[in-house]
């Protein structure tokens, strides 16, 4: 992985760290500060693990370059929770650009928690990217204005993935990004 969030971290972020195979790594307790750093740092493709804890913070990070690739990777949906702390929150905007033209973007292994507010996105993402989303939970909560993912375009595969909630799983996009 490029990139290791750790909600535990204490450290400086963007500390390079070499695992016990031998490859680097830049530590972040943040998702949001590993996809900034990725977003201007990585010339496109980065791959971001994403331990064990909750993260409570909202996003609006994608890849810059064109054709890049990201893999958000998460240790599993019983461990790593995105979590929203208020009403009318978008957990993760990918948002749109010529950036993203034929980029391809996979999410896997994290639970997104907005379970307990109205008017919430998970996950959100417009016309130009690929996305992927596997063995993810989903809990929306609150009425139909909260989405599990919030999409306007038809670039988007999901996999063994589970909803839980009184909300929308996938809708159609809305507003703007």
């Amino acid at each position: 992985y490029d990139y290791v969030v750790d909600a535990s971290f204490t450290g400086v972020a963007g500390t390079t760290v070499t695992t016990a195979g031998g490859s680097t790594a830049k530590m972040y307790a943040t998702i949001a500060g590993a996809m900034a750093h990725a977003q201007t740092n990585s010339g496109g493709n980065a791959s971001f693990l994403i331990n064990k804890g909750t993260y409570q913070e909202q996003v609006s990070r994608r890849p810059a370059a064109l054709g890049s690739h990201w893999r958000v990777v998460g240790e599993g949906t019983a461990s790593v929770t995105w979590q929203a702390t208020a009403n009318d929150q978008t957990l993760w905007s990918i948002g749109t650009g010529e950036e993203l033209l034929s980029s391809r973007i996979e999410i896997t292994g994290i639970r997104f928690d907005n379970q307990s507010f109205t008017g919430c996105r998970s996950l959100r993402h417009g016309l130009e990217a690929y996305v992927f989303v596997e063995d993810c939970e989903f809990r929306t909560g609150g009425s139909t204005t909260s989405f599990g993912i919030d999409v306007s375009a038809l670039n988007l595969n999901v996999t063994d993935c589970l909803y839980r909630g009184s909300g929308v799983f996938v809708g159609p996009g809305t507003g703007s990004f």
